[in-house]
């Protein structure tokens, strides 16, 4: 399906940034941030992907 392709680009690009920044936050015990950091990236993916969705069905 060409319109799960599309979406999957900017999965991948979260995807690419989110596990190293995760991994050493995590290590270094920065547990907080990590938390924080993730919930606004998930708001983010969220408020730029649903309206893309929506136009592409």
């Amino acid at each position: 399906m060409p319109t799960v392709n599309i979406l999957s680009y900017f999965a991948f690009s979260v995807e690419a940034v989110l596990f190293p920044m995760s991994s050493e936050l995590w290590e270094k015990g920065y547990r907080e941030a990590l938390g924080y950091g993730v919930e606004k990236i998930c708001l983010y993916s969220f408020v730029l992907v649903l309206p893309i969705a929506i136009l592409m069905a």
